[in-house]
C-alpha cells in the first residue's frame, strides 16, 4: 500500500492550480478568438452592407438627378410649345382681323356695285327714254323737213336751196356737229371755240360761224342727222368708270387672295 503511494508523484496544490490556471487561459484564448473572428466577421458584413447601400444611395441619386435634368427639359419644351402656339393664335388672331376687315371692304363694294348697277338702269331707263324721245324727235324733224320740201317744190321759183346746222349745248358750252374736222388734229380747238346764240331784230334766232351744209333730200338731212350724233362725245364719267372696274377687282382678289404687295395705282 505504502510502495504505490510512494511511487507516485506528489500531489501538491500549487501544481493543480497553475495547471488549472494555464487551461483556463487557453480556454479564454479561444473564446476570445471566437468572440473576435464573430465580431469580425460581423463587421465586414456592415461594412458590405454599408457600401451596397452608399452604391445604392449614389444610384438612386444619380436616377434623381436624370429624373430630374429630365423633368427640367420637359419644362422647357412645353414652354417652348406654350411660346410657340401663343404666337400662333396672335397670328390667328391677326388673320380673323385681316379678314373681318377684308370681309367689310366686300360688303362695302358689294353695296356700291348694288348702288352702281340701280344707278346703271336708272341711266338705262333714263337713256332709252331719251333715245326714244330723239327717236321721236327725229322723225317729227324729218317729218317738217318733208313738208318743208314739200313746200319749196311747190316754191321753186322763190326758193333756191335749203341750208343745215346743228349743234348741241351741253354744260352751258355749244359744240358743232357737223363741223367736217372733228376727227383730225384741230378737234380741240373746235371744240374750245366759243359760240354764242344771237337775236336779230325780227326775232330769229342764230349761231354764227356754225357749219351749213346745203340739203337737197331727206336721205341727206338723215345723214346729217346721224353724222350729228356720231359727233356728240360720249360721257367720260362712264369711261372712267370703266376704266377703273378691272383695276378695282385687282384689288378685291388681291386682298382676298392675303397678297403681301398690292399696286398702288389699284
Amino acid at each position: 500500500m505504502h510502495t504505490r503511494n510512494q511511487n507516485k508523484p506528489p500531489l501538491t496544490a500549487g501544481y493543480n492550480v497553475s495547471r488549472s490556471r494555464s487551461n483556463k487561459s487557453e480556454n479564454l484564448d479561444e473564446s476570445q478568438q471566437n468572440r473576435r473572428q464573430k465580431i469580425g466577421g460581423g463587421n465586414m458584413g456592415r461594412m458590405n452592407d454599408l457600401r451596397n447601400y452608399i452604391k445604392r444611395l449614389k444610384s438612386s441619386q444619380e436616377k434623381e438627378a436624370e429624373a430630374r435634368a429630365t423633368s427640367e427639359n420637359l419644362h422647357y419644351g412645353l414652354m417652348e410649345d406654350l411660346e410657340k402656339a401663343t404666337q400662333e393664335i396672335n397670328h390667328l388672331n391677326s388673320q380673323i382681323k385681316m379678314i373681318q376687315g377684308t370681309n367689310k371692304l366686300l360688303q362695302e363694294y358689294n353695296n356700291s356695285l348694288q348702288q352702281y348697277n340701280l344707278q346703271l338702269q336708272a341711266d338705262a331707263i333714263k337713256n332709252g327714254d331719251t333715245i326714244s324721245k330723239l327717236q321721236k324727235e327725229k322723225n317729227a324733224l324729218v317729218e317738217i323737213i318733208t313738208r318743208l320740201t314739200d313746200q319749196a317744190s311747190l316754191l321753186r321759183n322763190q326758193l333756191e336751196n335749203m341750208r343745215a346746222s346743228m349743234l348741241e349745248i351741253y354744260n352751258e358750252t355749244i359744240r358743232d356737229l357737223l363741223s367736217p374736222n372733228r376727227s383730225t388734229s384741230s378737234c380741240l380747238t373746235l371744240l374750245n371755240k366759243q359760240y354764242t346764240i344771237k337775236h336779230d331784230s325780227a326775232g330769229n334766232t342764230h349761231v354764227p360761224d356754225l357749219t351749213v351744209v346745203d340739203v337737197c333730200s331727206i336721205k341727206e338731212i338723215s345723214f346729217l342727222l346721224d353724222q350729228a350724233a356720231r359727233s356728240r362725245p360720249r360721257n367720260d364719267i362712264f369711261k372712267a368708270i370703266n376704266k377703273s372696274l378691272p383695276s378695282l377687282s385687282d384689288f378685291i382678289f388681291a386682298i382676298a387672295k392675303m397678297e403681301d404687295y398690292v399696286l398702288y395705282r389699284n
